[in-house]
């Protein structure tokens, strides 16, 4: 398939599918230049590693309760069995 059929059909896709075939081909550009080493300037690097940085922050803590230490596995157990117990009385 030749590129140009290529982005005729990614062309005639919509919107959402557009947007999301972008990034997606944006990743895998980053991906090469870094893995290649052909971006002489280490700016793909940086990007990557930028963005990489930002989903683990957004991601660390997501559960977490300020002040109070997470239950530990005997404690978690415990409470949803409790939490069954009653649901289902």
């Amino acid at each position: 398939m030749s590129p140009n059929e290529i982005f005729e059909q990614a062309a005639s896709l919509p919107y959402k599918e557009r947007e999301k075939l972008l990034k997606k081909l944006e990743g895998t550009l980053k991906k090469d230049a870094f893995a290649n080493g052909t971006d002489s300037s280490d700016q793909a690097r940086k990007q990557l590693i930028a963005e990489r940085k930002r989903s683990v922050d957004y991601l660390r803590g997501i559960a977490a309760v300020p002040g109070k230490k997470p239950p530990t596995d005997e404690e978690w157990r415990e409470e949803r069995t409790n939490y069954l117990l009653e649901k289902y009385k």
